[in-house]
C-alpha cells in the first residue's frame, strides 16, 4: 500500500541518517521541504536518480508556525565539506549561534527564505491522511509541531528533540510538546540522542 509522508528538513535525501530515502517506493506520496537553495537542488537530483519515476512534492521553503518569511542562518556552499562530517551541511538554524557551536571555522551566512505552517500545507494539498511526519529543524521543531491544529493526525512523528530548547538541550518546550501529544493519544516508542517516535495507534 501507498503512504503518504511529509519530510520537513530534507537536505540532500542521500545521507546515510535520512530515515526515508532508501526505504519508500515511486508509489507513495511524499512532501520534501528544504530551504537552503544548493541543498535542495541537490535533494532533487538525488530524488530523481534514486526514483526516477516519481512524483514526489519538493518545497523550497522552510516550515514553521506561520506563512512568511524566515531569517535562517546556514553553511555556505562555498565550504570545504570534505573537511567536516557529512552532517557539516544539516546544521541550517533559526540560532545565529547554533552552528558556530559545532564548527567554528565552517563558513555561514544569514538568508531570508519563505515559510509556510503545517496547517497550510495540510490544507494547500487537500491531505487527508499522514501515514508519517517528519521534522529535522535543528530546534524549530517546537513551533513546527505545537501549533498544527491537527485535524489531520499523522500516525506517526518523528522530530529532532536535541535541541528543542536551545543547543543539545530539551527542557521546557520539549515537555509541553510531549504533553500536548500525549493528551491527543500518542505514545513515545522510541527515543535516540537526537530523536522521539510517537505513533497514534487510533488514525
Amino acid at each position: 500500500m501507498s503512504q503518504t509522508i511529509i519530510q520537513i528538513g530534507a537536505n540532500t535525501g542521500n545521507n546515510s541518517n535520512d530515515p526515508i530515502f532508501k526505504t519508500i517506493s515511486n508509489r507513495d506520496q511524499v512532501f520534501l521541504f528544504e530551504p537552503v537553495p544548493f541543498l535542495f537542488e541537490q535533494l532533487k537530483k538525488n530524488y530523481k536518480k534514486q526514483y526516477p519515476s516519481n512524483e514526489f512534492i519538493f518545497e523550497q521553503k522552510a516550515v514553521s508556525n506561520y506563512d512568511g518569511k524566515l531569517n535562517l542562518f546556514v553553511p555556505c556552499e562555498s565550504n570545504n565539506f570534505t573537511r567536516f562530517p557529512f552532517w557539516a551541511n544539516q546544521l541550517a538554524s533559526t540560532n545565529p549561534d547554533h552552528i558556530k557551536s559545532f564548527f567554528e571555522n565552517l563558513k555561514v551566512k544569514q538568508i531570508n527564505v519563505s515559510c509556510v505552517s503545517l496547517n497550510t500545507i495540510v490544507s494547500c494539498y487537500n491531505i487527508k491522511n499522514i501515514d508519517l511526519l517528519i521534522t529535522d529543524t535543528e530546534g524549530h521543531d517546537f513551533e513546527i509541531l505545537y501549533y498544527y491544529n491537527f485535524i489531520v493526525q499523522p500516525k506517526k512523528i518523528r522530530f529532532e528533540h536535541k535541541h528543542i530548547d536551545g543547543i543539545r538541550k530539551q527542557g521546557e518546550k520539549y515537555k509541553k510538546l510531549l504533553d500536548k501529544l500525549y493528551n491527543l493519544n500518542y505514545k513515545l516508542i522510541e527515543k535516540t540522542n537526537q530523536d522521539s517516535i510517537l505513533i497514534n495507534e487510533t488514525c
